[in-house]
């Protein structure tokens, strides 16, 4: 066989034909590698805001556990303290 025989130009294009496939699938993946990040970060992102609503749900909590509980019983000072409490933890 010839390097310019049929089945040597049908192996060379067989061959063309696979290295233009994998190029593709290494396009590809490397697409699905940064789409990947970015999940990463958005689901880190979501994380964090899921923590802080907890947080701010445990705190808020907190804050009724400690309110006193007739209207008439309000202490001015208190109100303050907790409102200003509140106000720091955010």
């Amino acid at each position: 066989m010839t390097s310019g025989s049929p089945d040597q130009s049908a192996m060379d294009q067989k061959q063309r034909e696979l290295i233009a496939e994998l190029q593709a699938a290494h396009e590809r993946n490397e697409h699905l590698m940064a789409v990947n990040d970015e999940l990463r970060e958005r689901l880190s992102s979501l994380t964090e805001a899921y923590a802080t609503l907890i947080g701010d749900a445990m705190n808020l909590a907190e804050v009724k556990d400690h309110m006193p509980t007739l209207a008439a019983n309000v202490d001015p000072q208190w109100c303050a303290q907790a409102t200003a409490a509140l106000c720091r933890s955010r």
